[in-house]
């Protein structure tokens, strides 16, 4: 009874440290030590621009935040050329990570004298799934991760994903990884070798793609994490620039969804720009869909942004 007793107290001390682990290095950061060939590319995307980051440090720059509308669409050494040498810097993560850390970040990045270019997707904004809900009762790291934890899935056990995991583990400690970062991303944080040639194994799913991502209403979850994110920018001085993500030129956006996109920035001090043509390209634009641009048209994209936002940076930014 005594040994069942110590074993019980240890499986719950071990789930406890479990819980303090996850929580500390976070959520995505411990699925990429159980799974690094998926959710290990998340990490390894981090350990890039968080170098990419500490690179310019010292430098006031734009630090782009998104998902990865932002990674795909945004170049920031086309930013850069635009603006006559302003540094740009791209933050933007996988939108699986979710919209709470995307936004931590971006803000992991950005310091005072710094502008913040945000170009959330509308998926962010209006689904639950990766706007995420609110974490109510103070900012303090650890017990916010832990509230953010799913118990549940603690609990069940995906043995498609054990294997997997395994499988994996086995192969990256071989050296082994199917994707090579450096080839993916700029030194400044942009996807490249997204090419038009390349996405054209993407046509048929950009033809047939009739997903609406201009419907629903903004989330609790992201007017809470959005609201957090630009009140600590204007507390902090760094200045906040919104604008769309690219999208499908034939796909209508209402008017009242766009309004409310506008309102959830500027309510809390933020400039929001809404460009003429509302970012919307050709299909045969984007590389693997909505709102990923191919390569090309990423540095077309890129130079129309820093355009629009041109007339409201500040003027000492723009004299780096």
């Amino acid at each position: 009874m005594v040994r069942l007793f110590n074993g019980v107290i240890m499986m719950i001390i071990m789930f406890v440290v479990l819980l303090i682990v996850i929580a500390r290095v976070g959520p995505v950061q411990f699925a990429a030590l159980t799974k690094p060939s998926s959710e290990g590319y998340i990490a390894d995307v981090i350990a890039l621009k968080t170098k990419a980051a500490k690179a310019l440090a010292s430098r006031s720059k734009i630090v782009v935040v998104s998902a990865s509308g932002g990674m795909f669409s945004i170049a920031c050494m086309e930013i850069t050329t635009t603006l006559g040498g302003v540094p740009c810097v791209n933050m933007a993560l996988p939108s699986d990570v979710g919209l709470a850390q995307v936004l931590d970040f971006g803000r992991s990045a950005a310091t005072r004298n710094d502008v913040v270019l945000m170009t959330l997707e509308y998926q962010m904004l209006y689904l639950d799934s990766l706007s995420g809900a609110p974490v109510r009762g103070g900012e303090n790291a650890l017990l916010a991760s832990l509230g953010a934890i799913d118990l549940k899935r603690l609990f069940r056990i995906d043995l498609a994903y054990v294997v997997n995991g395994v499988s994996e583990n086995l192969l990256a400690a071989a050296g082994n990884r199917p994707y090579n970062i450096e080839k993916l991303f700029t030194e400044l944080g942009d996807r490249k070798s997204h090419t038009t040639a390349s996405a054209v194994q993407y046509a048929e799913k950009r033809n047939s793609d009739d997903f609406d991502s201009r419907k629903g209403v903004i989330t609790e979850g992201a007017k809470y994490y959005v609201g957090r994110f630009l009140d600590w920018a204007k507390e902090n001085g760094v200045p906040v620039i919104a604008t769309l993500q690219p999208t499908y030129e034939d796909t209508p956006i209402r008017p009242d969804w766009l309004d409310s996109i506008a309102a959830l920035y500027t309510s809390h001090g933020a400039i929001f720009v809404r460009p003429a043509g509302l970012h919307r390209y050709p299909r045969d634009s984007f590389y693997d869909g909505d709102p990923h641009l191919n390569e090309e048209m990423q540095h077309a994209h890129s130079r129309l942004v820093a355009r629009e936002i041109a007339p409201y940076l500040p003027p000492a930014l723009m004299a780096k």
